[in-house]
């Protein structure tokens, strides 16, 4: 991984005795490649001539600091608050939170890099409780690190020693892109949990050195923070909201990771032939089934951040072509190509006209191929949802077969009946992300939907999966 910038954020309250300090040590710390920093600090309405401090230091050329950048709140809204302010100023290609303070050593930013140039690390966390040395202070204070991060862990899944942790290095196009809330102390918890929400992140833990003050030198954290980050813990473990910024990845994400394609790809599987085109592959939750049934597979999609990550996760595979493109212009990405199978899931919706987008699925596929998509039913349900992911309508059969008039044998199935009360409910909250608890619930109970589906005859349902045949 190449990295020509780091972005340090520095949330500063109260620390005109050790703000310069800290930034003459992130002057002189080498970077490995020759990485430049920038600084981005964010003073949180400090009262004892920080703020003035930090207008002159604006001003000044730091050694080993590329560009300082200095934000003032208009009133002191906490550490949290702070950190999200910095977040969108930021321009390296990641992320380092370093608190004002000297409790922590720039030092130790190469060993957070280490996981990044080895091993692709999207996010790395810096561990006080990991074999490197610290300050002997308070036991208590410990005990209470210790089990607020055992209890992150029980609820994010995730194994690691320090959730609260001040060394968090982050990918910048990833932090900038989660939905943070949490004004004070609670953006430790929060992060944690939501980074666990995106399972597709790869995520290292180091040993960092720490050099924790007293109470007296100018510690601010309390057991009163303690209590309300068990707080912060079960909500954003549970009731995270929104995790990304980005509406429509959020709702995408939350239905890929439901993994509702299982009956799915039961049913059409017979029909995949040797030669397949998946068009708008995403994160490849269809394409990581479709490459273990030893096809030739060419996936195309307009999202170059989406597409970094599908090579680097199948980077293996011989028989993957993975390509960016436009999805409607199949002739310019594939030219003289045609294809036995073309499979766009959740994507025709998102097409302005969709018509022409299904001629050009019937020119790219050989005689007797078949054009097998997934769409959303009824247009009744269209609601704040559809409009946040991005669906310019939803279909019932009879529009669907209009669509799909130039092939010439159309199957049609609904499925997902429960699904529809879901989908209704959101709209009438007029919500706009799928929240994990719903998700929850709808793993729970896809034994049943499938039960009340195949009732059903497959006549409703939230979502339609059609097979149309050259």
């Amino acid at each position: 991984m190449e990295i020509k910038k780091l972005s340090v954020i520095i949330p500063c309250y109260n620390e005109i005795l050790t703000i310069e300090a800290i930034l003459e040590k992130i002057g002189q710390v080498q970077l490995k490649n020759g990485i430049m920093k920038e600084a981005v600090i964010v003073d949180d309405f400090s009262g004892d001539g920080t703020r003035e401090l930090l207008e002159d230091i604006r001003r000044r050329d730091i050694p080993g600091i590329s560009e300082i950048k200095v934000f003032l709140q208009p009133e002191n809204r906490g550490k949290g608050a702070a950190i999200i302010r910095a977040i969108p100023e930021c321009s390296g290609d990641y992320i380092v939170i370093q608190d004002a303070d000297l409790e922590y050593n720039p030092e130790d930013w190469n060993t957070l890099l280490r996981p990044v140039f080895e091993n692709n690390a999207d996010v790395v966390y810096g561990s006080r409780f990991k074999g490197n040395y610290m300050r002997t202070l308070y036991f208590w204070h410990s005990i209470g690190n210790r089990f607020l991060t055992l209890l992150s862990n029980m609820f994010s899944n995730l194994f690691i020693t320090d959730m609260e942790t001040c060394y968090k290095l982050f990918r910048t196009d990833i932090l900038q892109n989660i939905n943070l809330e949490s004004k004070r102390f609670g953006f430790e918890p929060e992060i944690t949990a939501k980074i666990s929400k995106i399972h597709d992140l790869v995520m290292y833990e180091v040993p960092i050195s720490y050099q924790g003050r007293t109470y007296s030198e100018g510690k601010k954290i309390n057991w009163k923070d303690g209590v309300a980050a068990l707080y912060f813990i079960v909500k954003y473990s549970l009731f995270p909201g929104q995790v990304l910024k980005n509406s429509q990845e959020d709702i995408l994400y939350n239905l890929e990771s439901s993994g509702h394609y299982g009956k799915i790809l039961q049913y059409i599987k017979p029909r995949i032939g040797a030669k397949v085109l998946e068009l708008g592959c995403g994160k490849g939750a269809l394409t990581s089934h479709l490459v273990k049934m030893r096809k030739n597979i060419f996936c195309v999609d307009n999202n170059e951040k989406l597409l970094r990550l599908l090579r680097e996760r199948f980077s293996h595979i011989k028989n993957l072509n993975i390509k960016a493109g436009d999805v409607r212009d199949i002739k310019t990405d594939f030219p003289g190509e045609q294809f036995d199978t073309v499979i766009a899931f959740n994507l025709m919706e998102h097409i302005g006209d969709d018509k022409t987008f299904a001629e050009t699925v019937h020119s790219a596929l050989k005689p007797g191929g078949e054009f097998i998509g997934i769409v959303p039913a009824y247009q009744c349900l269209f609601n704040t949802l559809d409009e946040a992911v991005g669906h310019k309508r939803r279909y019932n059969a009879l529009s669907l077969k209009n669509t799909l008039k130039t092939f010439s044998g159309i199957e049609i199935r609904y499925y997902n009946s429960l699904g529809t009360a879901g989908w209704l409910f959101s709209g009438i909250l007029k919500r706009k992300y799928i929240s994990n608890i719903s998700i929850m619930i709808f793993n729970m109970l896809k034994l049943p939907v499938n039960i009340l589906d195949t009732m059903l005859m497959n006549s409703f349902g939230l979502n339609l999966l059609f097979i149309a045949k050259k």
